[in-house]
């Protein structure tokens, strides 16, 4: 299929694709580490008050911007880890969110300040435009600084679980080749013919033939399909093993 028709099949694909991307990605999403975040974020809200805020609408826009940043790193950093466990490169995944966060953080702050009335001092040779530039990339380049060191602790918890997870791995492997290992050597034994129980049933047959009676050709038949059954047993269990049948 070609052209419009298919550029429109290829965009209602990719809504669904992007919604089970984020449902994947938000499965780990807990209020541990929501939490965790948001505490760094007042920490950083409390010693930046003490440094001296100004009016109280500077308060409410930093306040609403340690809010938000941090739970948009903490969705970025989630993504990042669902595009890496896709296929992505790890640094291009969580270079890209954390770049994607901290635009989306020093854009609301942006928003927020045209709301609340809060511009930049007049005065000096440099316009209020600019200087409106410059708090915006001051906001990405402190998103950038306290997130990627948030991102790089996130990025080595996750290699940990994931090394444990394939050590665990492959230890429960390890386990179950053991256990079928201990079964096939139990259906080999259990396979094998007793001498001893083979030599008496010989030796009651040759007895009922001994007598003429109509159950020795009965219980040849038996013998004989017996030892057949625990042959092709033996042969199957020992062709498991990489042996020779």
């Amino acid at each position: 299929m070609t052209g419009p028709a298919a550029g429109a099949g290829a965009n209602r694909r990719r809504p669904g694709g992007a919604v089970a991307f984020w449902k994947a990605a938000l499965v780990d999403l807990t209020w541990r580490s929501v939490l965790t975040a948001e505490a760094l974020g007042l920490v950083v809200n409390v010693l930046r008050f003490l440094d001296g805020w100004g009016p109280t609408h500077n308060v409410i826009a930093r306040t609403v911007f340690t809010t938000l940043a941090p739970l948009l790193l903490v969705v970025a950093a989630l993504g990042a880890a669902e595009a890496v466990r896709r296929g992505a490169a790890p640094v291009r995944a969580y270079l890209a969110a954390l770049v994607a966060a901290a635009c989306a953080s020093a854009g609301l702050q942006f928003l927020l300040r045209q709301v609340l009335g809060i511009h930049p001092p007049a005065g000096g040779v440099t316009s209020a435009v600019v200087k409106e530039w410059v708090w915006f990339g001051a906001d990405i380049q402190t998103v950038i600084l306290l997130g990627g060191i948030g991102f790089i602790a996130f990025y080595n918890r996750r290699s940990v679980e994931r090394i444990l997870q394939n050590v665990r791995s492959a230890e429960l492997k390890r386990v179950r080749l053991e256990n079928e290992l201990i079964e096939s050597r139990l259906a080999t034994a259990q396979a094998q013919v007793d001498p001893r129980t083979l030599f008496e049933s010989l030796a009651r047959i040759r007895n009922l033939y001994a007598s003429s009676s109509p159950d020795a050709d009965r219980a040849l038949e038996d013998l004989i399909q017996s030892l057949r059954t625990r042959r092709v047993a033996s042969g199957a269990v020992a062709s498991a093993d990489g042996l020779a049948p």
